[in-house]
């Protein structure tokens, strides 16, 4: 069950089209994972929403730039909407942990990362990261936990250190104006 979500303003702008791509991305891959959301967006736009899309998210197209499309979890497939894009090459970012930049969609005005972290593995996030969306496994954020569908405001919580979790590791889109592998050590 999902209970982190992202805001009304958010999903708000989401249906709009008026979000940048990643912050859309995020938004997207939640959505595939949260009944509650979709209904509360298909009643923003006062219709029925079983698939949402933006139009800042990079569409179906992208499937077929080149580079690898899979992200490999232990802890289950990714939402639909992350398939969608074409992941950059896995590079270290910590004992345990590994990032991959999503193309097309970096560099937008924004970073955006899968973060790929072993069972109870610590890690960094950036300073400037504005979200993170758990797509596989869960993250201990404090003492909080976090599953599979949870979005983070992560300016909000003004968080800076996760843990994966100790069965499942985990595996989280990281949208931000920072580079995920400058932060860590």
């Amino acid at each position: 069950m999902v209970f982190e979500h992202p805001s009304a303003v958010l999903l708000s702008d989401y249906s709009r089209g008026a979000l940048a791509p990643g912050a859309a991305l995020a938004v997207a891959a939640h959505l595939d994972l949260c009944r509650l959301c979709r209904l509360a967006l298909g009643r923003m736009e006062s219709r029925l929403v079983t698939t949402a899309t933006s139009r800042n998210v990079p569409d179906g197209g992208l499937a077929d730039a080149p580079g690898r499309h899979e992200a490999p979890s232990a802890a289950g497939p990714l939402p639909r909407a992350l398939r969608r894009v074409a992941i950059g090459r896995w590079r270290p970012a910590g004992q345990g942990v590994t990032s991959a930049p999503l193309r097309a969609v970096s560099g937008l005005g924004e970073t955006v990362h899968l973060l790929r972290a072993a069972p109870g593995a610590p890690f960094a996030l950036p300073d400037t990261a504005e979200f993170l969306l758990v797509a596989t496994g869960a993250v201990r954020v404090g003492l909080t936990r976090y599953a599979s569908g949870d979005f983070l405001d992560l300016a909000a919580t003004r968080a800076q250190h996760a843990t994966a979790d100790a069965l499942t590791g985990c595996l989280c889109l990281v949208v931000g104006a920072d580079e995920l592998d400058q932060s860590h050590p």
